[in-house]
Formats: structure tokens, C-alpha cells, sequence
């Protein structure tokens, strides 16, 4: 694959972890430690997991289509 024309950075520098720490502790990204009680209501057959109530999750997985796939022929991409 050829050069994407940008830099994907790998790592934080010290001052964007220490901002990162302060946002948190000034309250930023409470819905981080939001943990949900369950996925979904009901449950949801083929998402990948065993939900209360399912035997397996063997269903078959919910349609999810993209712009690009509806219209995949006309894009000249």
C-alpha cells in the first residue's frame, strides 16, 4: 500500500498525556466509566454475543450499509 500522505502518530507526547489526565480529573469522559448493565433491550440475534435469554449467538448479523455500498457502482472510487 502506498504512502497515505499524512503521519499516524503511535504514541502521546508527555504534555498531551498529562492534558488528557486533567481532563479526566476535571470530569471529561464520565460516559467512559459509564459501563452499561446490558447490551441490549431486547436481546439482538447475531451481534456477537450471548445475550439472557439466547442459547448461542448463531443469528444471522444485522444489515448494516454504507453510502458507499448503495452506491458503490457510480462512485468513482
Amino acid at each position: 500500500m502506498g504512502d497515505t500522505g499524512y503521519y499516524l502518530p503511535t504514541k502521546f507526547s508527555k504534555c498531551d498525556i498529562e492534558e488528557y489526565h486533567e481532563f479526566l480529573n476535571n470530569g471529561g469522559g464520565v460516559c467512559l466509566f459509564n459501563k452499561p448493565s446490558k447490551l441490549l433491550d431486547p436481546p439482538e440475534c447475531g451481534n456477537g454475543f450471548v445475550e439472557t435469554g439466547e442459547e448461542c449467538d448463531c443469528g444471522a448479523p444485522a444489515v448494516s450499509l454504507t453510502l458507499h455500498d448503495l452506491l458503490g457502482a457510480a462512485l468513482p472510487f
